[in-house]
């Protein structure tokens, strides 16, 4: 008997242990997009989604798969409300407003409450402690069809197993985004009922009404007919993690289940992941490779992650934590690898395990600590009982490395089982030419990543850290006193962090000049269009109330209050310009603020997020400096700032007080060097970058200068 039939224990390493009528692997967005569309339009009773992020605005089927006039998602949704009467359908998004307002649809609850139909709920769910984010993606249909795995609805997932970036089909709009690779587990029946239950606990938890019960469904069957089903009655284990908060316990499901199941792997430990930086994962392959008779460990990560954090800070652990499985490697047996189709990356994205030919799991849950104990997650974790599942998952490793390296699925498992060896098929898959290869981490590891800038525990932390942490965190760090961080590495560190920051911020003026010049955006966000308009209002003899007016309707619809400012001192001259940008930005932020305190907090937690509206009140007993900091650092963009100051309660005299002082170097810095910003603006010449670099170095001196006092006021305020 192989280990793995006694792996799953409930209470333990999972929630429960569930029977699922039938259960299939759907390997890339395409799949999953078109096969969820088909689920959703079988709904009845209630649909639930959930994720990380939801976005309302991407459309299900593409390509041959695609219809005329292809609804987008909440146009789908609000189409099946009106055609069902019984069915009501509930959309919990995790509260994103502070991180991720750049990459995310703005403003989703306007989005899904704009015209919905009154049985399509969407709630934004923040309750988790500061810093954690709920990052489930679960789908549940009638409570007897459901998908769980790393497939969030959003832009940026749909691809092909082909992973072509040329395919027209992969841009949402005019976005576009590097080949994507994931997977989502469908699964039906008794499995699917009991993530029907665990999503109705998150809606309740996130403050939403109660839900509609589930109904009978003992008799029904969904599944489609095209789609063969993989695996049929068979278990499947829920695993969670959920962090302490509000009196809850943490739940560490997850993590016990990986090192459960690493610990019972006799053969092959084959890994997709987006991260590696889970310490006691690490750990526990650490150990199995160490053993002599232990099984081998194949590792595909993406060879560069997509972000500033992951490029700079997970990246640092990822490669320690590479290099701690090389040095452990004693007999050969380890391959941590990254896909590529013509010398192009492809962004593995999956969180999937397979052990041997007997447990396949698939979920949202990295291997990365946050994963391992703070964030909310839900892992699906598959036993093969019977001679047909464990060929079945097999088959699918087999798919998944042919998908990898170019391959038909049947060559892959024929070249494995001759060789006897995952490793050793991929060596020599290696050695061929192709557009599609596995390549090795091995020569790719930095030696600067021997130790990481900041403690792991704040990079990637595994339990709730306080908000003066986050502070510090957004601040550079301060020295960790974990005795284990050698603290002249860490001065050292922390200075050429500095200068890389001020590096980065400098390219990304110059980027945004470009994007000006040689970009659609000068169309619509032009300094000649823009210059245009208010040189028309110059004109008048109302400009000065006719300018008032716009910065406070240029507020309540977004537009970048910085470059209102930047179009009033070049269009009025420095210190005229200077004065009617003042008062515009107090205006507009005064508007902001009284419609915060008319719509109350609720309203507000509904339009941004209550995650702002409760580190406002975490700030609000410092009076002055909290407004200060929020402008500063700063926390949120300005119309959100102002709306959710309003909402907290915070005296109007500090947030005039701490708008003027927060914003009063970029006031000076406009209004000084208004002839530089436009020159490097209109003509990025190489004199005028030069003189724009040494002007935006001394405005980022003085802006590191002030950030940084005003967060030891704070500090020495707690």
């Amino acid at each position: 008997m192989n280990r793995c039939d006694e792996i799953i224990k409930p209470g333990e390493n999972c929630w429960r242990a569930c029977r699922a009528d039938q259960a299939a692997l759907l390997i890339d967005g395409a799949a999953y997009f078109q096969t969820l569309a088909w689920g959703l339009e079988q709904a009845r009773h209630t649909i639930f989604i959930i994720g990380w992020d939801i976005d309302s605005q991407i459309v299900l089927r593409r390509g041959a798969a695609a219809g005329k006039d292809e609804p987008d998602l909440v146009t789908l949704l609000n189409r099946l409300a009106r055609e069902h009467q019984q069915l009501n359908i509930y959309v919990l998004d995790w509260d994103f407003t502070m991180l991720y307002a750049l990459d995310r649809e703005l403003l989703p609850s306007f989005k899904f409450s704009w015209s919905a139909h009154e049985r399509l709920h969407f709630l934004l769910d923040d309750q988790h402690p500061v810093g954690a984010s709920h990052h489930q993606k679960i789908v549940v249909i009638d409570d007897c069809l459901a998908f769980c795995g790393g497939l969030d609805l959003t832009h940026g997932r749909w691809d092909t197993p082909e992973h072509h970036p040329e395919n027209p089909h992969r841009s949402d709009s005019d976005l576009k985004y590097p080949p994507f690779h994931d997977v989502q587990l469908m699964v039906s029946g008794e499995v699917a009922a009991a993530l029907g239950t665990l999503s109705r606990r998150r809606w309740r938890c996130a403050g939403g009404e109660e839900p509609a019960p589930p109904v009978d469904t003992a008799d029904r069957r969904l599944w489609p007919s095209d789609l063969a089903a993989e695996f049929k009655n068979t278990t499947v284990a829920i695993s969670r993690t959920e962090s302490a908060y509000a009196g809850q316990e943490p739940i560490k499901e997850v993590r016990r289940l990986w090192i459960d199941a690493i610990a019972a792997a006799e053969k092959s430990i084959y890994i997709e992941n987006q991260f590696f930086t889970a310490y006691e994962v690490c750990q526990a392959l650490e150990k199995r490779l160490k053993e002599p008779k232990g099984p081998e460990v194949v590792m595909i990560l993406s060879g560069a992650p997509i972000g500033w954090l992951a490029r700079k800070a997970m990246e640092m652990l990822g490669a320690q934590m590479r290099q701690r499985l090389q040095a452990a490697d004693r007999f050969g047996r380890l391959r941590v690898v990254y896909p590529v189709r013509a010398g192009q990356f492809i962004k593995v994205h999956s969180k999937l395990l397979i052990v041997d030919d007997c447990l396949l799991r698939v979920g949202s849950a990295n291997l990365n600590n946050r994963s391992m104990g703070l964030d909310t997650e839900c892992d699906l974790a598959l036993v093969a009982e019977e001679p047909q599942a464990h060929a079945a998952i097999s088959r699918q490793r087999a798919r998944l490395l042919a998908e990898h390296l170019g391959r038909t699925p049947e060559e892959v498992q024929r070249a494995c089982e001759d060789l006897g060896s995952l490793g050793a098929y991929i060596d020599e898959a290696r050695g061929h030419e192709g557009t599609r290869q596995l390549l090795s981490f091995e020569n790719s590891t930095d030696s600067g990543y021997e130790k990481p800038p900041l403690d792991y525990r704040l990079i990637d932390p595994e339990k709730p850290i306080s908000f003066e942490e986050l502070t510090f965190l957004i601040q550079g760090g301060r020295k960790t006193s974990d005795r284990q961080v050698d603290r002249q590495h860490m001065s050292v560190k922390t200075a050429k962090r500095k200068v890389l920051r001020l590096c980065i911020l400098l390219c990304a003026a110059l980027v945004l000049a470009v994007a000006w010049r040689w970009t659609p955006l000068q169309e619509y966000l032009s300094i000649e269009v823009l210059r245009g308009w208010a040189e028309t209002v110059q004109a008048t003899a109302y400009s000065p109330l006719i300018l008032m007016v716009i910065y406070v309707l240029g507020g309540f619809v977004l537009l970048p209050v910085t470059l209102m400012i930047l179009v009033t001192v070049l269009t009025f001259g420095p210190w005229l310009g200077l004065l009617y940008a003042v008062c515009g930005t107090l205006l507009s932020a005064v508007s902001g603020y009284w419609a915060g305190r008319k719509l109350g907090r609720e309203a507000v937690r509904n339009l941004s997020g209550e995650r702002l509206s409760r580190i406002n009140r975490a700030l609000a007993r410092k009076g002055l400096w909290a407004m200060i900091a929020l402008r500063v650092l700063p926390l949120a963009p300005f119309t959100v700032g102002n709306l959710a100051a309003g909402a907290s309660q915070i005296k109007l005299r500090d947030f005039i007080l701490g708008t003027l002082i927060g914003m009063s170097p970029g006031f000076l810095a406009f209004a000084a060097f208004a002839g530089g910003f436009e020159i490097i603006l209109r003509k990025p010449d190489p004199l005028s970058t030069v003189l724009f670099l040494a002007v935006a170095a001394g405005g980022g001196a003085m802006f590191w200068m002030l950030r940084k006092f005003i967060l030891r006021k704070i500090r020495s305020k707690s």
